[in-house]
């Protein structure tokens, strides 16, 4: 295509990417703005209000989703009043343990309805995840219009050139080499959101108590996927001291392998026995493995082209 584009003297090839780089780049700016006038006003909303600290109370299921549970915050005003609030991310199992201390700010004047919480995953991780998602963009629509301007240059050049085969060749190797570079690049993401996951488990191993329970019921999320019947396994247990507990699966699936009256392992926090999870390969390493098994193939395929365009050329027989 470039061969005919050279012949004809018309215009230069990459357009289509440059422009798909330029909104690329421009999506991430936009990001990276919002990301950027979002912290800043996180960071001001505490201002006019007073700090003190809470305590996780209980947790809340009212999302629809009887996985996800919400902490609960009990705190003292400077007037002596006892304020009851609840926090704004769910999750499974809980985030927060019970009896937690954890710092807040309110207003004087409405505490139960103006407040903040200063934790990470309250606060900043929204801003993060969108500040990532603008780098990501940005960074990619950078690279691409630097891509394309090289091109564009060589392009130039082997026009007053009538096509020097070896600026092509330079250019076809570097655009072989940037597209080697893709699938490593994700692979080592999804290694290293793997390897996270597989040191969370492993802390959930060494701290969490390891018990037996028993399917007492199967609850469906609210919010049900169309033509996906859903389902996850209400287990029931007993702590060494004696307590009764009931949560839900965290994961839901067609297939699930739990059914009423099953008994299944657990694996509970002794400090909070509403953070626990079934301990099956799903559940605790489904995710980990289904990460590694499409981070790795990715690399490989990666490593082995780009080993391919590194080695020296060899002659090839007819």
């Amino acid at each position: 295509m470039q061969n005919d584009a050279i012949a004809r003297g018309g215009e230069q090839p990459h357009v289509p990417l440059r422009q798909a780089a330029t909104i690329l780049l421009a999506l991430g700016l936009v990001l990276l703005a919002c990301a950027a006038v979002w912290a800043w006003m996180t960071f001001s909303s505490t201002r006019g209000m007073i700090g003190t600290q809470g305590t996780v109370v209980r947790f809340l299921n009212d999302s629809g989703d009887p996985r996800l549970l919400r902490p609960v915050f009990s705190f003292l005003t400077q007037g002596g009043e006892r304020v009851v609030v609840a926090g704004h991310t769910a999750s499974t199992p809980p985030a927060y343990e019970l009896g937690e201390k954890v710092t807040l700010y309110y207003r004087a004047d409405r505490p139960s309805q103006d407040y903040v919480i200063d934790n990470f995953s309250e606060r900043w991780f929204p801003i993060s995840v969108l500040a990532v998602l603008g780098f990501a963009f940005a960074g990619a629509g950078a690279i691409a219009r630097a891509f394309t301007k090289e091109n564009s240059g060589n392009y130039a050049s082997a026009l007053k050139t009538r096509g020097s085969v070896t600026q092509k060749r330079r250019a076809l190797h570097r655009r072989n080499l940037t597209i080697c570079a893709a699938p490593i690049a994700m692979g080592a993401v999804m290694l290293a959101i793997a390897g996270g996951l597989f040191m969370h488990e492993r802390h959930i191993t060494r701290t969490f108590v390891h018990t037996t329970g028993q399917v007492v019921d199967m609850a469906e999320p609210e919010r049900r996927v169309r033509g996906a019947d859903l389902h996850s396994a209400v287990v029931q247990f007993k702590t060494a001291g004696g307590q009764v507990v009931t949560f839900v699966q965290g994961s839901s699936s067609t297939g699930n392998t739990l059914a009423f009256s099953d008994t299944a392992g657990v694996l509970y926090d002794p400090a909070n026995p509403q953070r626990a999870v079934v301990d099956t390969f799903g559940d605790r390493w489904g995710a980990v493995a289904i990460l590694c098994a499409i981070g790795l193939p990715m690399i490989a395929v990666g490593v082995y082209f780009l080993l391919g365009l590194l080695a020296p050329a060899r002659p090839r027989k007819r």
